[in-house]
C-alpha cells in the first residue's frame, strides 16, 4: 500500500471520491501533511498525475493508519534544517488594509494578489494552478496565464458569494 499526500492543505483534511473509494487526505498530527493510504494503483497513478497537488508521501506514519480514520497524532522528533530566515513584513497601513479584500468572495480565501503583476516561479505557478483545481474543479490548461487562471478564480468566487446571498 501507498501513501500519497496532498499538497494543498484544507482545515479539516479534504476528502476525495474516486470511484466508489473515497480518500481522506487529512492530516497525521497538528500541522503536519495530509495523507491518505491509497491501496488501488489505477487511483495512485490518478493521484500521482497530478502533481502540483499530490506526491507519494514515504515519512513516519502511525501503525493505526486506515482510510478516512486517521488520528491526529504528535509530530515525530527530527533533526532540525539549518534554514534562511524568513523575511520580515510589514504591517500594511491602515489605507491599504481596508482594500486588502477587494471583494466578498475573496475574503478568508487564499490570496491571490502575491500571484499578480510579476513573472511567477515554478512553485507559484505550481500553487496558483492548485488552488485553481480546488476552486474551479478540474486542471488549468497546461498553457494558461496566470492572469486567465486569477481571473477564472475570482469569477468562480464572485458566482459563489452571489449564490451565498440569494440563499
Amino acid at each position: 500500500m501507498q501513501h500519497i499526500e496532498r499538497i494543498l492543505r484544507d482545515t479539516g483534511g479534504t476528502k476525495v471520491l474516486l470511484g466508489a473509494t473515497e480518500y481522506h487526505f487529512k492530516e497525521l498530527w497538528a500541522e503536519g501533511p495530509h495523507v491518505a493510504p491509497v491501496e488501488n494503483e489505477a487511483h495512485r497513478d490518478v493521484f500521482l498525475s497530478v502533481p502540483e497537488g499530490y506526491r507519494e508521501y514515504d515519512g513516519p506514519l502511525p501503525e493505526t493508519l486506515t482510510l478516512g480514520a486517521i488520528p491526529v497524532l504528535t509530530p515525530p522528533v527530527v533533526a532540525p534544517v539549518q534554514q534562511e530566515p524568513a523575511p520580515v513584513q510589514q504591517e500594511p497601513a491602515p489605507e491599504q488594509s481596508q482594500t486588502a479584500a477587494t471583494s466578498p468572495a475573496d475574503s478568508g480565501l487564499r490570496d491571490l494578489s502575491a500571484f499578480e503583476g510579476k513573472e511567477l516561479t515554478e512553485d507559484e505557478d505550481a500553487a496558483l494552478r492548485g488552488i485553481f483545481a480546488d476552486e474551479i474543479g478540474s486542471k488549468p490548461h497546461h498553457n494558461a496565464k496566470p492572469e486567465t487562471m486569477i481571473a477564472r478564480i475570482r469569477a468562480k468566487r464572485e458566482e459563489a458569494a452571489g449564490e451565498n446571498k440569494e440563499a
